[in-house]
Formats: structure tokens, C-alpha cells, sequence
């Protein structure tokens, strides 16, 4: 990974190394866990040190929280476009698959990365929430007679389902050999894609 040789100063430096930092976060958290992933490699993967981190992000919950609103931006734009040319069901189906990190991370939004933070942090998160949400009813709009109230509380709604698919989707390794070595057991051997086909459908009341 490239990285600015010297301090960040200017406005232009300092947007580079939170790109760079946030870069490194996913990298990590694609094939982490959260609770294994340290600041310290992150900033040795960026070429910094710790300490210079927080100068960009107070705690590990800021910087997976700047990670989340960028994936959630990423997904805004994956389903705008999907939206476009495909139902409801399948480009949001395909926008929310083509994020993975979107759906990791919000499993994990409420009982890990919204702790310990400040008021102002928190007010400051929600209202990005808020925005983001805007852009994918604008995106929703033209595929349901819904008023946008209505469809802002479908989105919560996909987005409580989305926690609890991704984790019973997703089981520990030790879960996933259990599945091999049992058949019986396939039956909690879940599908993400086809929870999130059944969640949107439902929520939206599509037929499929």
C-alpha cells in the first residue's frame, strides 16, 4: 500500500491517509473478525504508527464506523444503478451482495461499534444514516406506491433482517464442520442470498 513518506498536513494529505487507513480496515475485516483486528496493524499497514492513527479516528468503534458509512455509501450507488435496469428484489438482492463488508458490519452495528462513543459522535453517525437512507428511498421510489415514510421504515426493517441473516448465515468455523460431519444438521446450513431474496420480498410484499 502506498503511503504519504512524511506527516499529513495539508487538507489534501490528511483526506489521503483516512482513505489509506480506511483501506487497510477493510482489507483486514474481510478476512477478520472485528474483535481480532488490532489499531496497531492497521497503522503498521499503512506505514504510520499507532499514535498517529488517532489523530484520524479516536477509537477502533470511529474508524469501523467511518468504514461502515463508506460501505453504506458504496451500497447507495450499487442499488441506484441496479435499481435502474432490475426489480426490486433481485438489484437489491445484488447491491446488498456486492457489498459484503455493508452486511458484516451491520451485524455488528449496534452491539459493538455504537458503544463507546460520545453524543456528538453518535448524533453525528446517525444523521449520515439518515442521508444515506435518503439516496436508497430515492432509488426504491419508482419501484413502490409507497409513501416515503413507508419506505424508510421498510429499509429499517431490511436492515434489522440483514443483522440477523448475515449471523446465521455465517456460522463459526466449528459450526460450518459440524454441518459436514452431520447431515442432519444442514437444515441450520443457511443461504445469504436467499434469506435476503425471502426478507425483501416479504417486506416489500413482492411475490417471487
Amino acid at each position: 500500500m502506498s503511503s504519504i513518506k512524511q506527516r499529513a498536513v495539508s487538507s489534501e494529505q490528511k483526506q489521503q491517509r483516512i482513505s489509506q487507513i480506511l483501506n487497510a480496515a477493510a482489507n483486514r475485516f474481510s478476512h477478520q473478525d472485528y474483535i481480532d483486528i488490532r489499531l496497531v496493524d492497521i497503522a503498521s499497514d499503512v506505514g504510520i504508527t499507532k499514535a498517529a492513527l488517532y489523530r484520524y479516528f479516536r477509537t477502533k468503534e470511529t474508524l469501523f464506523l467511518a468504514l461502515y458509512e463508506q460501505q453504506l455509501s458504496l451500497l447507495g450507488e450499487r442499488a441506484k444503478d441496479a435499481l435502474a435496469s432490475e426489480a426490486l428484489v433481485p438489484a437489491l438482492t445484488k447491491a446488498i451482495l456486492s457489498v459484503p463488508l455493508y452486511s458484516k458490519l451491520t451485524a455488528i452495528l449496534h452491539t459493538i461499534l455504537e458503544r463507546n462513543l460520545t453524543v456528538e459522535e453518535a448524533v453525528n453517525f446517525k444523521q449520515l444514516m439518515i442521508m444515506r437512507m435518503s439516496g436508497l428511498v430515492d432509488s426504491l421510489a419508482p419501484h413502490q406506491d409507497l409513501p416515503r415514510d413507508a419506505l424508510i421504515q421498510r429499509l429499517l426493517m431490511l436492515h434489522q433482517c440483514i443483522i440477523g441473516a448475515w449471523a446465521n448465515c455465517h456460522p463459526s468455523v466449528v459450526v460450518q464442520e459440524a454441518f459436514v460431519k452431520h447431515q442432519e444438521l444442514t437444515v441450520f446450513d443457511l443461504s445469504y442470498q436467499a434469506m435476503l431474496n425471502l426478507h425483501i420480498s416479504s417486506l416489500f410484499n413482492i411475490e417471487t
